[in-house]
């Protein structure tokens, strides 16, 4: 019986395959079996699977495109061994690169572990700083459950790659989601993680070569990404997060920006993008409907000036007029503005009355501003319920001058 299950799934990949699994068929010290699933290519990639002869590859064939996940789930059907591997059909293993996996899977008892990896082109040729940049990301990780997560769901070591899988466990928590067409494994480590321990090796065994990608693929990817991560939040499998340095809105702008990165979009051209993106909302939006709002407000909410009567309306032009002055808090220290103002309104009408709902920074007010808060009166001290009742009788008998009162004022 095998150690290990390694899966392959290929669809026009005859640039890259033979060398994948050449080096996955030249693993030492561990016993294994490899599953190549064909989606249904069209290139000369079934020609280069049936070249090989070794007993220990098996290749299954789609008689159509039947995407990633699919084939995943067909190729599990298929797998015999305790631990199983799914690398991408575009990168090579390091030697002796599987023999560690098992003693992870028997001393650890994880469910689920990924590697770092190097980066190469098409050629070969490693991304020296990304290999740097991978490094320092070793030495600093905690190796810490929310660690492995914050990683994972970033997309740093899980989003390319190598992934391995407890088959027993793989099989309790379900099979991959066949709606996605990306982020599998990243869906699938976190629904692990709720029950079982994950772990990060901390360790480059793979190598990536760098295909360029549309801007079409990429954004779509980025889409589906954040929607997951969406899902996942609802689902509460995000809870982790809180507390941490890592918030979920970096997580999500880290993804769009590693879309565009990947669409060959750099920093530069991001920010390009970005100033233009504001010129256009300020101009375009944010002014037409400041704008249109204005216009609205003074079409259909013209400020009305507050009289209040406690009798009928006279019928003589000459009645006296009560004039009610509304503020939230008066008097206020720095705005000595408004209190010129109020001073001028009991000047124009003698029976102007000024209501505020309580005084500020009482004990620094000078004599004036004490001689206005003796005169005004604040609604803090009348009986809520019946405050409520003299607002609700206001907006039933006269709503622009409740608006005018508490909303506009």
């Amino acid at each position: 019986m095998p150690q290990l299950s390694v899966i392959v799934h290929s669809r026009n990949q005859e640039e890259f395959i033979q060398e994948t699994i050449t080096s996955i068929l030249a693993q030492a010290d561990i016993e294994l079996e490899l599953i190549v699933v064909d989606d249904h290519s069209t290139d000369k990639s079934p020609e280069i699977l049936r070249a090989f002869t070794d007993d220990r590859l098996t290749v299954v064939s789609t008689q159509k495109k039947e995407g990633v996940a699919k084939c995943l789930n067909i190729a599990l059907e298929k797998c015999s061994a305790p631990i199983i591997t799914v690398i991408d059909p575009n990168g090579v293993l390091f030697p002796r690169a599987l023999s560690k996996v098992p003693a992870i899977f028997l001393q650890e008892k994880v469910g689920y572990a990924c590697c770092f990896t190097f980066k190469t082109d098409n050629a070969g040729q490693i991304y020296r700083k990304h290999c740097q940049w991978v490094s320092e990301k070793i030495s600093r990780m905690a190796h810490t459950r929310e660690d492995y997560l914050i990683s994972i769901i970033a997309g740093h070591p899980s989003s390319i790659g190598c992934h391995m899988y407890d088959r027993a466990i793989l099989q309790e928590t379900g099979v991959f989601n066949e709606t996605l067409t990306s982020n599998l494994h990243t869906e699938m480590a976190i629904r692990i993680a709720q029950r079982h321990p994950i772990k990060i090796i901390p360790q480059m065994l793979y190598g990536h070569r760098r295909q360029p990608e549309s801007k079409i693929e990429a954004f779509k990817t980025a889409k589906e990404s954040v929607l997951l991560l969406m899902s996942l939040r609802r689902q509460n499998f995000l809870s982790f997060l809180n507390g941490q340095d890592a918030s979920f809105s970096n997580i999500v702008r880290g993804n769009i920006l590693r879309a565009f990165r990947h669409a060959g979009i750099r920093s530069v051209k991001i920010r390009e993008f970005a100033k233009r993106l504001r010129r256009i909302w300020r101009r375009k939006i944010y002014l037409a409907a400041k704008d249109a709002l204005y216009k609205f407000q003074l079409r259909f909410f013209p400020p009305w000036t507050l009289f209040f009567s406690t009798t009928q309306k006279a019928k003589s032009a000459e009645r006296e007029r009560r004039l009610g002055y509304y503020l939230a808090w008066f008097p206020v220290l720095s705005e000595t503005f408004i209190q010129r103002e109020v001073i001028a309104v009991k000047q124009k009408y003698a029976s102007a009355k000024v209501f505020a709902n309580e005084p500020q920074d009482v004990s620094r007010l000078d004599e004036s501003a004490r001689t206005l808060m003796n005169q005004t009166q604040y609604l803090g001290s009348i009986d809520p319920i019946r405050l409520q009742g003299y607002r609700k009788t206001l907006i039933r008998n006269h709503p622009l001058k409740y608006l005018n009162a508490f909303f506009l004022s």
